[in-house]
């Protein structure tokens, strides 16, 4: 009887688990992924998508690239998980595994700094660096900022890289 390793995620961490126990399992073993977005997107080309190094097409590709071999993709969205069954709710039914990865991600909250939302823009989103893109287009002189919002965030180099990218293109 096979079993089934179910991945709740299709980023990068959920696509590099899904590969490696693809991999490590034998065929019989299923690998499944679920993931509620159109497109999977590679998070460090963002900061090139934002200064237009790069197209939103370079940078992503369908998500359903992450059923090829040998591993199934579910399209929806998680609502819940239950960690002791090894499953979890997606758009109202239940998949089921018989071990469970949770790379589910960052989800990011603005509204969290007063002013942030309306003011601010995301680097490590594909909507915050195509904003950012577009806005510096338009920018016409001034003073720019990058800044974190707590600590602890995705990627430490991030805002450094982006301070640097962003002062290239403006030169």
């Amino acid at each position: 009887m096979s079993r089934t390793a179910l991945v709740l995620g299709a980023g990068l961490g959920g696509m590099v688990a899904a590969q490696t126990l693809r991999r490590l399992l034998p065929k019989e073993e299923r690998v499944v992924v679920v993931e509620r977005e159109e497109r999977h997107v590679f998070p460090p080309s963002l900061l090139w998508l934002m200064v237009g190094s790069r197209s939103v097409e370079a940078i992503s590709r369908p998500v359903e690239h992450a059923a090829r071999a040998g591993i199934e993709l579910v399209r929806g969205e998680v609502k819940a998980i239950d960690p002791a069954a090894k499953s979890a709710t997606v758009d109202g039914r239940i998949v089921r595994g018989d071990a469970l990865v949770v790379a589910l991600g960052a989800e990011y909250s603005p509204q969290a700094i007063a002013g942030l939302a309306e003011s601010g823009l995301c680097i490590y989103t594909l909507a915050g660096a195509t904003a950012i893109r577009e806005a510096l287009q338009r920018f016409r002189g001034g003073r720019l900022a990058v800044l974190t919002a707590a600590p602890a965030y995705k990627c430490p180099a991030g805002p450094y890289e982006a301070a640097l990218l962003v002062a290239n293109f403006l030169r």
